[in-house]
């Protein structure tokens, strides 16, 4: 019971549920109590122990049915296979020689997923599946499953057969080892090739955001939204920490004078800020799109933390998205972003004339102002001193650039003209490199 406690833990902590060593614990009283002879109850009684929010209950669900082998299974017995078998002899004739094959293949014409799923965990455990971590115990394994269900001696039947009982009772061997099969490549994808597929997105979310692979796309979603989440906590818990504000010792005092000098009643001294505007300008030409769109993710995520933000993308022309991004999916605004705006050929010094024209006035010395982009801007002229002027007004300019100062001086770079109008210049090519910049620009605005 431990040992199965212990590496179903192990499967749900591969699938991302977090479950400490004190819920593992409650986990094996519960299967001590419940049992496994009934697998539904089991589930219940071990989703309320083990998976806490509704991301986890859907992932709960997924992992206990392959790992218990509720997913060996599923697929009813080919009506077309079985025409014109007499099942009630076959089993009847197969009751005469080995009960044990007969119980079995009569599981397997009634499809009885209860009983299979019960023998085909029972007989695993027996087998040595806890033993299973490389893909050279993959066949063995299987081997030692099929002797434990009697599929041996259901061969050994099938010679004593004619026609088509021989035929029935050959598939019901192929059915339940197809079953058994399925169920230790599955098995095997929970304790063994997780582990290895976690490594492969840590190191895929690692690299370069241009050169992560599509397959991990979903992955890069879900690290940004789950990025997002703890900073909205940890922005909360600061936000009731500091809500009161410093003792104000002399307003504290007067306000005692009633209670002879006892501090009955504090007083709080409550700085008020103004917020400031961010004005987020994003290159969504095909050099860095990809980085912008994740950028554009993050922001969407933690919006409500950055009350007053304004999006801008622009390629040839500027445009502004703030209006694209609602409550629900971001992903069909991220495509219309790039569609409307990133189809032209980069030319950063219109785009900051465009800028200018729709924001000039509203800059002020709360603003800040990011600009994402490599800077490249096809030997357009750069429109340096009308990006000046629109840094001049603002508080910070912040440029996010994917390259590294080497390149700057290389080609159509025109970011040696723009540094000296710029606050600071971060290099961003990673996904922890735009978490670090967005934590930043969380943390200076409140």
């Amino acid at each position: 019971m431990e040992q199965t406690i212990t590496r179903f833990v192990h499967a749900l902590r591969n699938v991302e549920i977090d479950v400490s060593p004190a819920e593992t614990l409650v986990a094996l009283e519960v299967l001590s109590t419940v049992g496994l002879a009934d697998l539904s109850r089991c589930k219940h009684a071990l989703s309320l122990a083990l998976a806490k929010s509704p991301q986890d209950k859907a992932r709960f669900d997924a992992c206990f049915g392959q790992f218990f082998g509720l997913t060996a299974f599923i697929e009813p017995p080919k009506a077309t296979l079985l025409r014109g078998i007499d099942q009630a002899a076959l089993l009847t004739q197969i009751a005469g020689v080995d009960r044990s094959v007969a119980e079995l293949a009569e599981w397997v014409l009634s499809l009885d997923q209860t009983q299979l799923n019960a023998k085909l965990f029972t007989v695993a455990e027996q087998s040595g599946l806890h033993e299973l971590r490389y893909l050279r115990d993959k066949g063995p394994l299987v081997r030692r499953i099929e002797n434990g269900f009697g599929l041996d001696a259901l061969r050994e039947m099938q010679s004593q057969l004619d026609g088509g009982d021989r035929s029935g009772l050959a598939y019901v061997g192929q059915y339940v080892s197809e079953g058994i099969k399925r169920f230790v490549d599955t098995q095997f994808d929970l304790i063994a090739a997780q582990p290895a597929k976690a490594v492969l997105r840590s190191r895929a979310l690692d690299a370069h955001i241009q050169s992560i692979p599509k397959d991990f796309q979903e992955d890069v979603q879900r690290a940004v939204a789950e990025f997002a989440q703890r900073l909205r906590n940890r922005h909360n818990k600061q936000k009731k920490r500091t809500r009161r504000g410093q003792l104000d010792v002399k307003q504290m005092l007067r306000r005692n004078i009633a209670h002879d000098g006892t501090l009955v009643e504090l007083a709080f001294k409550k700085k008020r800020k103004e917020e400031g505007t961010l004005y987020l300008l994003c290159d969504v030409s095909g050099s860095v799109a990809q980085l912008s769109r994740f950028m554009l993710l993050i922001i969407h995520h933690v919006h409500e933390l950055l009350p007053k933000v304004r999006s801008f993308a622009f390629s040839s022309e500027l445009g502004e998205i703030t209006d694209y991004f609602g409550p629900s999916d971001p992903q069909p605004a991220l495509e219309r972003v790039v569609y409307d705006w990133g189809s032209g050929t980069t030319d950063y010094g219109r785009a900051f004339q465009d800028f200018r024209a729709e924001v000039h006035q509203e800059l002020n010395r709360r603003s800040t102002i990011v600009v994402l982009g490599d800077a490249r801007s096809n030997f357009y002229p750069a429109q340096t001193r009308i990006f000046g002027e629109c840094a001049h007004r603002a508080k910070r300019t912040l440029w996010l650039n994917p390259e590294s100062r080497d390149h700057w001086r290389v080609g159509d770079s025109d970011m040696l003209r723009y540094a000296p109008h710029c606050t600071s210049i971060e290099r961003v090519s990673t996904l922890a490199d735009l978490k670090r910049i967005t934590q930043t620009l969380v943390q200076s605005h409140h």
